[in-house]
C-alpha cells in the first residue's frame, strides 16, 4: 500500500468514526454504511502512484432475471442520473457505484456522496425487484442472519 492510499484510508477511518456511528467496518481498509434497504461499501483504491479514488458501491439487487428489458432499463436510468452508474457483477448482482478523487476530499462531499448512493440504491431496489425479481441487499442480509 502506498503512502497516498494509507493517508486516505486513515482519513476515511477518522471520517467514519465522526460521522457514521452505524458504520460496520468490513476490514481495515473498507467501510460499510447501512441506509434503508441498502448498504454502501466505501473503499479507497490507487488509480496511479499519485492518485487515489474513493469508490462507493452498493449491491442493489441479487438474483434478478437480468434480461434485455432490465439491461435497457438500467442503461436508461444511467443516462438520467446525474452521478454514478448501475452495473452488473460477474454473478449478475446489480450494483450502483460512484467514485470521487481522494486527493484532499471534502468530508461534506463524501458524506453527501454516501447518502446519495444509498438513496439511489434504496429507491431503485424496489423498482428492480418488481420488474425482474431478486432480492434487495437488506433481504439478502436478513436471509444470511
Amino acid at each position: 500500500m502506498n503512502k497516498k492510499l494509507i493517508e486516505t484510508t486513515t482519513k476515511l477511518k477518522s471520517f467514519f468514526e465522526k460521522n457514521f456511528n452505524e458504520t460496520t467496518y468490513f476490514d481495515e481498509e473498507s467501510f460499510i454504511v447501512t441506509k434503508g434497504s441498502t448498504q454502501v461499501l466505501v473503499k479507497a483504491e490507487n488509480i496511479t502512484d499519485d492518485h487515489v479514488v474513493i469508490d462507493l458501491i452498493s449491491h442493489v439487487v441479487k438474483d434478478a432475471n437480468v434480461d434485455d428489458n432490465l439491461k435497457n432499463f438500467l442503461l436508461r436510468a444511467n443516462s438520467e442520473l446525474k452521478f454514478g452508474a448501475f452495473g452488473l457483477l460477474f454473478d449478475d448482482t446489480i450494483t450502483f457505484q460512484h467514485s470521487i478523487l481522494a486527493n484532499d476530499f471534502s468530508e461534506v462531499d463524501l458524506k453527501s456522496s454516501i447518502n446519495a448512493v444509498a438513496s439511489v440504491a434504496d429507491y431503485y431496489d424496489d423498482i428492480i425487484v418488481e420488474k425482474a425479481g431478486g432480492k434487495r441487499a437488506l433481504d439478502d442480509l436478513n436471509e444470511e442472519a
